[in-house]
């Protein structure tokens, strides 16, 4: 047991090999088309990936990818509360794994904001509505919502992203995201 606590902790397993600089997009094999739409297929495809055998900017871009599918699929009622909160769990897990030692440290925000941005051209790939705001105001409806069981399975994958959507422009002079 204690030998599998030290492999999942260890901040070394996330390589940092002097190797061509690839992103998420460059090493996920996109191979699911299915009904439940896009967040399905995005899950689907990262789900088997090892994160372990790349380095850090590719285990936190699959995290931001991951969260953001379990909260769509968690609206869309695919997804039950845990699932959502075992892929928020995950990326703040691999939030604290990749820090520069010092979590204060300028260089986090700088390598976070990549990250999210190669997330962000990852999700595009799939359907470019998926920009930073709309995935930002999903994982913030998920996240701040007392009562999650109200948001679930209340869309489909084009219902969720066309309110989305008319909730950010109706909205996003109140938003702070």
């Amino acid at each position: 047991m204690f030998e599998k606590f030290k492999k999942f902790f260890k901040i070394n397993s996330l390589n940092n090999k002097n190797e061509e600089y690839k992103t998420l997009l460059d090493v996920v094999d996109k191979r699911y088309n299915l009904d439940e739409g896009i967040f399905a297929n995005i899950n689907n495809d990262i789900h088997d990936l090892d994160i372990y055998k790349y380095s850090k900017n590719i285990a936190m871009s699959y995290a931001y990818a991951r969260r953001t599918a379990a909260a769509g699929l968690f609206l869309q009622g695919i997804f039950q509360e845990d699932d959502y909160i075992r892929a928020s769990k995950i990326f703040k897990m691999l939030q604290i794994k990749t820090y520069f030692y010092n979590p204060k440290d300028p260089r986090n925000v700088y390598f976070q904001e990549k990250c999210s941005l190669e997330a962000e051209e990852f999700l595009m790939s799939y359907d470019k509505r998926l920009k930073k705001d709309i995935v930002k105001l999903l994982t913030t409806i998920v996240e701040l919502h007392t009562n999650r069981d109200q948001l679930n399975k209340i869309y489909n994958y084009d219902e969720l992203i066309r309110f989305l959507y008319y909730f950010y422009e109706n909205q996003k002079d109140k938003l702070d995201l």
